[in-house]
């Protein structure tokens, strides 16, 4: 399920990091939670990679102020 739920969502445009956690269970641990923090800090967003690739500016709405 989990994969065909990615190829739908990168069919329509999205955005999908899929990480599979075959033992993990029912709650998150400390593993999951590093893979989750990571994507959030390192990853850029598809439609903001395909913006910078294109030429295109950013409007006021897509600047995230990093700390």
């Amino acid at each position: 399920m989990p994969v065909a739920a990615q190829e739908a969502l990168i069919s329509a445009g999205g955005d999908v990091t899929l990480d599979i956690v075959e033992d993990l269970g029912h709650a998150i641990d400390n593993r999951s939670m590093q893979f989750a923090l990571d994507h959030l800090r390192y990853t850029i967003p598809k439609h903001y990679f395909d913006e910078a690739l294109s030429g295109g500016k950013p409007g006021d709405d897509d600047v995230i102020e990093m700390m």
